[in-house]
């Protein structure tokens, strides 16, 4: 089984971020498994300035796809995974999974980025975007048969992704894309302290 998982930006910014993360991976059904990590405040900083300059939407997403390779190699250093960093690292992981183990940290470049137009039929060039739906688009294209968004917020056990979206607990793009995966959690990754 392939499953991609997606760990909120802000959580970099727990001290016990890889304790919380291992347990919890510790917990799951064994699938070979892809993560990605998001912005958080880098990102935010990004649309701050956008905020207050108005900036080329397009230009602005680019320039935030680009920064994620800076909290890709924060997060591969905090959590000492085997990397994905291009594309025919994807395509060989593809083949042959397990050669890496059980998890790899991917950079999202490796397979989103402004050589690929496919994705536009999904993912919006805006602020609609965020690495919540980049990691569907990833699930999307490896086929993979679970998506799981860890985040940093208490998660309503009844809500819709449309709803999730309009509390802006996921992106406004999630609740199209995220209709094409076969199965999608939303969960909050709770302190291993908590956990146990």
């Amino acid at each position: 089984m392939k499953r991609v998982v997606k760990i909120g930006g802000s959580l970099l910014q727990r001290p016990d971020l890889s304790t919380s993360f291992h347990h919890w991976w510790d917990q799951q059904t064994p699938a070979d498994t892809l993560l990605i990590i998001g912005g958080g405040d880098l990102i935010n900083a990004v649309r701050n300035i956008d905020a207050t300059h108005s900036l080329d939407l397009t230009e602005t997403h680019w320039i935030c796809v680009e920064l994620l390779s800076q909290t890709f190699k924060i997060a591969a250093s905090i959590l000492e995974y085997p990397t994905v960093t291009t594309d025919s690292q994807l395509q060989r992981w593809l083949k042959k999974p397990s050669a890496l183990g059980g998890i790899s940290l991917i950079q999202v470049d490796a397979f989103y980025n402004q050589s690929q137009p496919a994705s536009n039929r999904f993912l919006p060039e805006d602020w609609q975007t965020t690495t919540d739906s980049i990691a569907a688009y990833l699930a999307l294209t490896i086929h993979a048969e679970e998506l799981i968004l860890l985040k940093s917020c208490s998660i309503p056990q009844t809500t819709s992704y449309q709803e999730l979206s309009e509390k802006g607990i996921v992106d406004q793009a999630f609740p199209k894309i995220a209709e094409e995966v076969p199965r999608v959690r939303v969960e909050r990754l709770v302190d291993f302290k908590t956990s146990v």
